[in-house]
């Protein structure tokens, strides 16, 4: 049964907070979201007495000068609550922040922050309706280009009784972004990163994997014939790769490689599962001819798709 989502923090809690950290009132951290003020101290009542009309306006001066740390936190407070909605390109204007600017949290901190600074921006998001679809569980274009172009903050890992304070809805959203960011991370953002990307990856994991199969067939559990080529082959692009021989290019061409990028998380009767990128060629002859026999064919949402030669 879905829950209801819990009611967010009150704006006076907010400007509190706000207030006070401005106001060097106790040192802050990067959990500081809206809604970890729950209490404001009283403020003590004025007597009136002769001796207190001089505290009367000290207290006036004081008054004024947190009036001006109100407001500028105010304005710093509108900006974190409408960042969301702005991140659509709705209502945006040269007074509000840019969604990348939208107020984001230590994640290694997250479990440790005083106050829910972390629970209430996901509460914020699952209130939204950019993440109507996320609270149900599916993943749409709208949150999709919002993940892929970076305007969210990078969201935390929760603990168990953290993830208890989230109605079902929160959690939909909580997975379903963190998911993609996770996806969307993992892709290159240049052809310079998936180069770099591909040689350390060999670089890292070819050695164990050479010597496993050359076991393999010195123990025959590997017994089919190719395997000594395929050993080859691998010796090779590591080779290459230590040597700094291999080389990669933009193609364009559908024939010779395309993407397709099919990034979304989806709540099933199991859990959460998601797809990201994926490169295919039509035409493994014509790639050959133009790159030669070694080519290894990639794509990213960042960047055209490419071919990598040693």
């Amino acid at each position: 049964m879905t829950r209801a989502a819990a009611t967010g923090p009150s704006i006076n809690d907010a400007l509190f907070l706000l207030a006070r950290s401005a106001a060097g009132d106790g040192a802050s951290t990067p959990s500081d979201l809206p809604g970890q003020a729950r209490t404001t101290p009283d403020a003590p009542a004025l007597s009136r007495t002769r001796p207190d009309r001089v505290d009367l306006s000290d207290r006036a001066k004081a008054v004024l000068a947190r009036q001006k740390v109100e407001q500028a936190t105010a304005d710093t407070l509108e900006r974190m609550m409408r960042a969301i909605k702005d991140s659509t390109g709705r209502g945006r204007d040269s007074a509000v922040a840019a969604p990348s600017q939208a107020p984001s949290f230590d994640p290694a901190k997250a479990s440790t922050g005083r106050g829910d600074g972390p629970l209430d921006f996901i509460r914020s998001m699952a209130g939204s309706s950019e993440f109507g679809a996320a609270a149900e569980g599916r993943t749409d274009d709208q949150v999709r280009a919002l993940v892929r172009d970076g305007r969210l903050p990078a969201m935390p890992a929760l603990d168990d009784s953290q993830r208890a304070q989230l109605s079902e809805r929160e959690l939909n959203v909580y997975e379903i972004v963190r998911g993609l960011q996770g996806l969307y991370e993992a892709m290159p953002k240049s052809l310079d990163d998936a180069l770099a990307r591909r040689v350390q990856v060999i670089l890292d994991s070819y050695p164990e994997s050479i010597a496993r199969m050359k076991q393999g067939v010195a123990d025959g559990s590997l017994r089919e014939e190719s395997w000594p080529d395929i050993i080859a082959g691998y010796e090779e692009q590591l080779a290459a790769a230590r040597e700094g021989r291999m080389r990669i290019a933009a193609e364009t061409d559908p024939r010779l490689v395309q993407g397709r990028s099919d990034f979304t998380m989806r709540r099933d009767a199991i859990g959460f599962s998601g797809s990201g990128q994926s490169t295919t060629t039509s035409d493994w002859t014509a790639l050959h001819a133009k790159y030669g026999a070694n080519v290894e064919i990639g794509s990213s949402p960042y960047t055209p798709g490419w071919v990598i030669t040693w």
